[in-house]
């Protein structure tokens, strides 16, 4: 059996524009940014910010869904579990991508292998405060102050394991 010079070079051809000629342009459908803390906060204000900013550029839907919990394991295990096809991006920090892993004895997924980052969205630095009253102006002071009065002195954080809670700790 002879194949004819023009039925190789044809199938050749076909190699390089069928492929093309299938694929889908990205993104065809809606693409979701899921922020494991519940809405209001800075990582929420973060990911609306971006969404409005993918929604002109890409000229497709981009939802944000809030999936509060457990210092974002919730959100980030959703993430974790979805098909890897670029539709379902984490809003995501480092509690529930460095932190967590060092803080709990089981998670419910591998930060390392489930998750590719993209960009640096921003940073948030962590800033001590009091009230003028205390009459304390450095950290060294803070923390006397803090150790004359055992048991009165509060703090907030987002959760076990968050940087704020490492950074009072």
């Amino acid at each position: 059996m002879r194949l004819h010079p023009g039925a190789i070079v044809l199938a050749c051809l076909c190699l390089f524009v069928f492929p093309q000629a299938l694929a889908q342009t990205y993104p065809s459908r809606v693409v979701t940014i899921i922020v494991p803390f519940p809405a209001g906060g800075g990582h929420d204000f973060t990911a609306r910010t971006i969404a409005a900013r993918l929604v002109s550029r890409l000229g497709q839907q981009v939802v944000v869904e809030n999936r509060g919990g457990a210092n974002g394991q919730i959100g980030a295990q959703a993430v974790a579990r979805a098909a890897p096809d670029g539709y379902t991006i984490l809003m995501g920090s480092p509690a529930e991508l460095v932190i967590s892993e060092s803080v709990y004895k089981s998670m419910p997924y591998d930060a390392a292998r489930d998750f590719a980052p993209i960009t640096l969205a921003g940073i948030s630095p962590i800033v001590l405060a009091a009230h003028p009253s205390t009459q304390v102006k450095t950290p060294k002071e803070f923390l006397a102050l803090v150790k004359n009065k055992p048991g009165t002195m509060s703090y907030g954080s987002p959760g076990t394991g968050s940087a704020h809670h490492l950074a009072a700790a």
